[in-house]
This record gives C-alpha cells, structure tokens and sequence, in this order.
C-alpha cells in the first residue's frame, strides 16, 4: 500500500475511488428505501433500479477503452470523477472496497439520521471533494 500511495498517478487514482465508493454506497445501501418510501414501489421497482445503474455502468465499461485511445488519462479520470459526482455513475475497482468499509456506513448513517434526501447530498459533497483532491493530485504532465 506504502509503494502504491508513493506513486502519484495511483494515489490520484486511490482518491478516485472515494468518489466511486460514495456513489455506489448511496446506490447499494439506499435503492430499496428510495424505491419504496420515494417511489411508493416495491420488489420490482428496485430490481429495475439496480437494473438501469448496472446497465450504466456496463456501458461505461464497454465503452471506456475505445474513448481512452489517444487521449490524456488525466482528464478522463476528472471526467469520469465530474460523471459520478452528476450521474452517480461508479465504475467498480478493487480498491473501492476499501473506501466502502467508511462510505457504506456514512450512507446508512445518514439516510437514518438525516433522512433519505440528505444522506444523497451527504454523499454528492463527498463524491465533490474526492474530484477536487483527484484534480490536486493528479500529475498534470499526464
């Protein structure tokens, strides 16, 4: 971890995935109560929930490799950063995992304590302040 966190592209990289993680703990953790309670559905409704964001997510990841060709890494890391942040887009990477132990936990606690609307926004200033930490620490040479 020491030898990854030392290299500046990877920690960009680790910062990232804060923003990854938060969008997908809202997702994960709240889509069965923002179905039910918001939408007034039931079984259904979350499974199509979990359905749209999962075929989100696969077009992304289908398409990212051709959109990457040519281009500076950089800046799709802030695009993909500024996506997730508007769209709650998360792209899921092992060291994710890491960062859900806090942001499954600060998306409960929130969605408990300050109610479901809340604990979105709790979560769209933490997506906010991983792309702003991403953009410090990113070389700009990439």
């Amino acid at each position: 971890m020491q030898s990854y966190l030392s290299t500046p592209r990877l920690r960009a990289l680790w910062i990232g995935y804060l923003a990854a993680s938060a969008a997908s703990a809202i997702v994960i953790v709240n889509t069965v109560v923002y179905a039910n309670q918001v939408l007034v559905g039931g079984e259904q409704e979350t499974a199509l929930a979990m359905a749209v964001v999962g075929f989100g997510s696969m077009v992304i990841a289908l398409k990212l490799p051709k959109w990457l060709e040519g281009r500076k890494l950089r800046s799709f890391m802030l695009l993909g950063s500024t996506m997730i942040v508007t769209a709650f887009f998360a792209a899921h990477f092992s060291l994710t995992h890491l960062w859900w132990l806090f942001t499954y936990l600060l998306a409960g606690w929130s969605a408990v304590m300050l109610g479901l609307s809340a604990a979105y926004w709790v979560m769209v200033v933490l997506c906010l302040c991983s792309l702003l930490a991403v953009y410090r620490c990113f070389p700009k040479e990439d």
